[in-house]
């Protein structure tokens, strides 16, 4: 019985070796993503402060009465403008088509860490089983030679009168 067990112990320490792999390799593709994510973020953030300044830049222009607003500086605003708000929405796009695997990854990662805490738990039990097992018969080997030394002070018989 405590080779069986001692046996299943290596087995299910073997898994959970396994399980924090997976677990590690899941955490590593989430993390890959979330870096993804944060870069598309701070892209979007950048256009977005681009886009206040020449809008800002567009507006002092008319504010001030002794600059002359020529026509071409207002189509070059409002081409760069349109670019920028274009960028932001491609920008925009492309964190919305990044959020289902992310929300995958995190449920995988979850997953992952739920298996391992499992085997985990398993492991632990089996560590209890063993050590039990082991006491177990230790003891029973102490009552064998309790048992064999009483027989041999009190005779063959087992028994004394």
């Amino acid at each position: 019985m405590l080779d069986r067990l001692r046996r299943t112990l290596k087995r299910r320490e073997r898994l959970l070796h396994v399980r924090k792999i997976q677990q590690d390799r899941a955490e590593q593709a989430l993390a890959v993503l979330l870096k993804q994510e944060r870069e598309l973020i701070d892209e979007r953030v950048s256009y977005e402060h681009a886009h206040e300044s020449t809008h800002s830049a567009l507006l002092s222009k008319f504010d001030d009465p002794t600059e002359r607003v020529m026509s071409d500086d207002l189509a070059l605003c409002a081409r760069r403008m349109n670019a920028l708000t274009g960028q932001i929405r491609e920008t925009e796009k492309e964190i919305e088509a990044l959020q289902p695997p992310i929300t995958a990854g995190r449920e995988e990662v979850l997953a992952r860490y739920k298996a391992r805490r499992a085997m985990e738990i398993l492991r632990d039990t089996t560590r209890g089983n063993v050590a039990h097992e082991e006491l177990r018969q230790e003891q029973v080997q102490i009552d064998d030679i309790t048992v064999q030394r009483f027989r041999r002070n009190n005779g063959s018989n087992g028994y004394h009168s």
